[in-house]
Order: structure tokens, then sequence, then C-alpha cells
């Protein structure tokens, strides 16, 4: 009587039975992780997309606040120097990185509002463009721009910007890109910091958005000095 040879277990470790992996069936599960961890990625740049950076109620850090800018004389800054020469908190006003046409639009639409008189804020202006490009657009609507109502600010290296949370993440994909030249690397926007180096507000979005976003600060800002009149008992101005 001939036996035949005996079939080789597939019994593994724990007794289960295991059958051996062909390399069409290996692609596959390659492939398959493959097109998750391109998901996560996906959804992962866009999470980053959203503003982030330094939060609101939080003290900016000193590497934030001595990063190296300079002044739309050219001179060297950082925004820790701005902070310590103003009498007053910051109005950091952000513009994008889309046309010179749309920093003529975001200077002139943000720069001169003033709401409340008893509301006192420096206005700086910082972008990535450079600083004769800053010069040239204050020539443009102020003859002096030593006459400007605040400080203009470069930062061409968008260090302060990245860590204040206006710069987008790299476009992951075509769409992504086209998107991005039409909006720009730089989100428009504002943020404001007072004097002892906390961030009191932040908001990127349209030209209409943000000044919403500013006058909404300025009344913020009434509203809290208009309390310390009625808790101080001090006669309250009919503005």
């Amino acid at each position: 009587m001939q036996l035949r040879p005996r079939r080789t277990s597939n019994l593994n470790a724990g007794g289960i039975t295991s059958r051996p992996t062909s390399l069409k069936t290996e692609k596959n599960i390659k492939r398959s992780t493959n097109n998750r961890r391109a998901s996560r990625q996906t959804v992962s740049s866009r999470q980053t997309d959203s503003l982030e950076g330094v939060l609101v109620g939080q003290t900016l850090p000193s590497h934030v606040l001595d990063i190296s800018l300079r002044t739309h004389g050219g001179k060297k800054t950082t925004l820790r120097t701005v902070i310590e020469a103003s009498e007053h908190d910051i109005l950091a006003l952000v513009f994008s990185r889309i046309s010179k046409k749309h920093l003529q639009e975001e200077f002139e639409a943000t720069y001169t509002h003033v709401y409340y008189p008893n509301v006192n804020l420096t206005t700086v202006a910082i972008s990535t463009y450079s600083v004769s490009e800053f010069a040239s657009l204050a020539g443009q609507t102020i003859v002096d721009p030593e006459d400007m109502p605040g400080v203009v600010l470069s930062d061409p290296s968008r260090q302060l910007l990245d860590a204040m949370g206006f710069v987008r993440a790299p476009p992951a994909s075509k769409a992504a890109a086209t998107r991005m030249r039409g909006q720009g690397p730089i989100r428009h926007g504002f943020f404001v910091v007072k004097k002892d180096g906390t961030l009191f507000a932040k908001e990127s979005g349209t030209l209409e958005n943000v000044n919403d976003a500013i006058y909404k600060v300025h009344q913020k800002v009434h509203s809290q000095w208009v309390a310390d009149l009625r808790r101080r008992g001090l006669p309250i101005p009919p503005w």
C-alpha cells in the first residue's frame, strides 16, 4: 500500500489555521494601506489649513516676539520692540499676497477706521512684501510714510506669520494649488496683542469679515472701558 505524503500543517502558534498569502494578495494589502495613509495625509493637510498658531488668551512666546522684521523705513525690528515702544495695545493687520491691487484694497479698507474715540490701538501692518513695496504703497495713500497711523512691517521669511497661523499649508492636490493661487499663500486678517504680550484676538477671512471682526474687537474694548467706568462710579460719555 502506497502512502501519500503528509500535508504540512497550517496551524500557527495560536492553533488557528493560516493560509499562505499570495503575491497578488500582498500587493492588494499594500495598495489598501497606501490609500489609507494618503487619505489621512489629505485630512491632516485640510486640518492644518485652519487658522492655528498661538491661541487667543495665550502669551506670545519669546521666540515669536523676537523674530526679525523690518519697518517700512528699512530698519530692523521685532514685534517685542514695537509692543514696548507703543503706549497702547497692538492691532496687527495681516495682508495677503494675491496681487498688488489686493494689497492696496486691504490697506485702504482696514487702515483708516476709527470706531470709538476712547479705544486706542497702535495699528501695525504685516506682510511678506518687501520694504520698498510697502514704502511705495504708503506713498500712494499718504504723502509722507512717517505720517502713517502706525508701523508697516515686512516679514519676507514668513516666520512671524507662520507662528501666528496666517500661512496656508502647502497644497495637497492640483485643485488646492489652484485655490491657493486665487487666495494667496497668506491669509488676510489681524491679531491684537496687549501690552503684556497676551494675544487678545485673532481672525482671518475676506475684507468684509475682517472689518466686521475688527469692529467687534473695538466694541469689546469699549464695553470693558464702560464697565470699568460704571464700577468706579464715573460718568459715561454718550458715544
